[in-house]
């Protein structure tokens, strides 16, 4: 070997073995054992700051990976090899049994290499890209769908490392990246909606002091869940749950938080048509029917997508009846002479002091 090349070896070497420390610092490790395929990986987040009161969606992310561009070597930057063999990307799964940290959900997404793939040391760059295949519509997926993956394969022709970046950049003759380009990985965000349910009573005969029965019946994605207040409301395998809630006319709403957009819900007050109220229902100032049921014992809204906004229905009940005029006519000249009474005894006083 040529003293040309014993020195472009060496200062391969000394930039792997930089890169090495530096992906560790990275918390990106590449794993091997022999005879067996390497790994390396990146992270998958599930923001949820948008999601309060909300269950992990059951969801799952799918990724490909393809070879990258080379790149050449310069006077202040190393070489990058365009990536070779047929590595793969396992699936970022979340499920709703997973737990919440800071608001956030994460997984660990795996890249495998066949033993085999490389024949010479050097760093390789992949192209990974997130597809837009996991069809919820509550998430917003990362700003960018793809990453430059680069791979550091040193001369025993073994995976010691690897950095993710959000920008084709190559590394310096240390084997540093700008920091501002590198990545741990993927964030998408999850929002979910509130829904809040109050009670008004009105009319002359209505009583704001009588506690009021609702059913909310709930059809979804099987096993969500949502709360309102400390009450955690799940759905069965079958996507159906119900929510019993109790209002007066001066308690505050009741608010359920969580709630993906595909819920549908069914309010049903239970009020008997021989308490001579009648029901209306708005959702978000918007007027919805309300049916009585055959044996006349509660009133149902129709079945209400929530969408993609807060939804606040309030309920009211109103109950009035006039005042009998018969009477008022009755008593009114009884009302009258009372008052002329009043009148006389008035001037027959005043003229009685003036006498004196």
């Amino acid at each position: 070997m040529s003293l040309k090349n014993n020195k472009y070896a060496r200062r391969l070497a000394a930039a792997l073995m930089t890169g090495t420390m530096m992906v560790s610092m990275l918390g990106m490790t590449a794993m091997a054992q022999g005879g067996e395929p390497v790994t390396v990986g990146f992270q998958k987040v599930l923001n949820m700051t948008d999601a309060v009161g909300a269950s992990v969606p059951d969801v799952t992310f799918t990724y490909k990976i393809e070879k990258g561009t080379a790149v050449g070597a310069t006077g202040s930057t190393l070489e990058i090899k365009a990536g070779v063999g047929t590595p793969t990307v396992a699936n970022a799964v979340f499920s709703h049994e997973d737990s919440i940290a800071n608001n956030k959900v994460t997984e660990d997404v795996t890249v495998t290499f066949p033993e085999g793939t490389f024949t010479e040391p050097g760093i390789y760059r992949y192209v990974v890209t997130e597809n837009n295949d996991h069809g919820n519509d509550d998430i917003t997926n990362d700003p960018s769908a793809i990453r430059y993956l680069d791979v550091y394969v040193n001369n025993e022709l073994k995976i010691i490392g690897s950095v993710l970046l959000k920008e084709a950049t190559a590394p310096n003759k240390n084997s540093q990246y700008s920091q501002e380009k590198k990545s741990s990985g993927y964030e998408n965000t999850y929002e979910t909606y509130d829904l809040s349910l109050d009670k008004v009573v009105e009319g002359n005969m209505g009583d704001k002091g009588k506690t009021w029965s609702f059913t909310i019946e709930f059809t979804g994605p099987a096993n969500a869940s949502f709360k309102m207040g400390e009450e955690e409301i799940t759905l069965d395998s079958e996507g159906k749950a119900n929510a019993t809630v109790w209002l007066k006319d001066a308690d505050t709403a009741k608010v359920i938080q969580g709630i993906p957009s595909t819920v549908t819900y069914k309010i049903t007050e239970t009020i008997n048509k021989s308490e001579g109220y009648t029901t209306t229902c708005t959702v978000n100032e918007v007027f919805k029917a309300m049916t009585a049921n055959e044996e006349g014992t509660n009133v149902s809204t129709e079945t209400i997508t929530m969408g993609k906004a807060d939804n606040a229905v309030v309920v009211t009940n109103t109950r009035s009846a006039s005042t009998p005029t018969g009477v008022i006519l009755n008593i009114a000249p009884y009302i009258l002479m009372v008052a002329l009474a009043g009148v006389l005894a008035f001037f027959f006083l005043r003229k009685r002091r003036y006498d004196l």
